[in-house]
């Protein structure tokens, strides 16, 4: 580090969005990247972004308020590009933060945040700033809850999975089971064929991202068979889901 150096940055407005866009574009495969926003809408720009960083198998966790009402589109798309979705009880902080710098500031990850409303941000380099950062999200994380996004209509569902030969979960009567297994260490979590992965393993996972890859458990029913990402039930769970 420099005399000169520049250790944290004061933005505004439309400037806080392109530092958290830079944020993303900027990590690198494997590297983390946590964004806490209560509230989600999200725009061309801002799923550019995201398109980018799970390109690179960048790990992206979103934190965002639990009792808000986000779009269904959003969260389902969101969890298409493997973003690990929380939900936080009386969420009202803003924190972008990546492996070089962290930003806390006004705007929420939202389409009207920036062009229609005044925000302000500090972006932060130094590493005592990044690690109290680190320290009070991975304490949400840890209090957090997984994303359910399985409160959408089955119109929805449909329109989100048109491919039910996949193993993606479309009937009323799929939709009503919430209880799922991860694919790979068969822990319990909330059934999602589109996340069919624990937290931990989805991590591992990320690495490669290859939806063929053999794991070990029914999503559904948790019980020992070949499975992948992309057909994550065993087949008396997908012919029941079918029905």
């Amino acid at each position: 580090m420099t005399d000169h150096e520049v250790l944290s940055e004061i933005l505004f407005d439309d400037d806080v969005f392109y530092r958290i866009k830079s944020i993303l574009k900027e990590a690198t495969q494997a590297q983390d990247v946590y964004i806490v926003t209560p509230y989600v809408k999200l725009d061309t720009r801002t799923k550019d972004a995201f398109e980018e960083a799970s390109e690179k198998n960048v790990r992206v966790t979103m934190l965002i308020r639990a009792d808000a009402d986000h779009p269904i589109d959003d969260i389902n798309w969101l969890l298409r590009k493997r973003v690990i979705l929380r939900k936080v009880d009386k969420l009202h902080a803003k924190i972008y933060l990546g492996t070089t710098g962290g930003l806390v500031a006004s705007m929420n990850l939202h389409s009207f945040s920036g062009q229609e409303s005044k925000e302000a941000g500090v972006y932060f380099r130094d590493e005592a700033s990044l690690k109290k950062l680190q320290d009070r999200v991975n304490k949400w994380v840890s209090n957090s809850q997984e994303v359910d996004p399985v409160g959408a209509t089955v119109k929805q569902q449909l329109q989100e999975k048109p491919k039910p030969q996949q193993g993606v979960a479309t009937t009323k009567a799929t939709m009503a089971l919430t209880k799922g297994h991860c694919i790979r260490c068969g822990v319990a979590k909330t059934f999602n064929p589109a996340y069919p992965l624990c937290d931990e393993c989805y991590r591992e996972w990320a690495i490669y991202k290859n939806d063929a890859y053999k794991e070990n458990f029914c999503h559904k029913c948790g019980k020992s068979h070949d499975t992948t990402v992309k057909y994550p039930l065993c087949k008396p769970c997908w012919s029941l889901a079918h029905k």
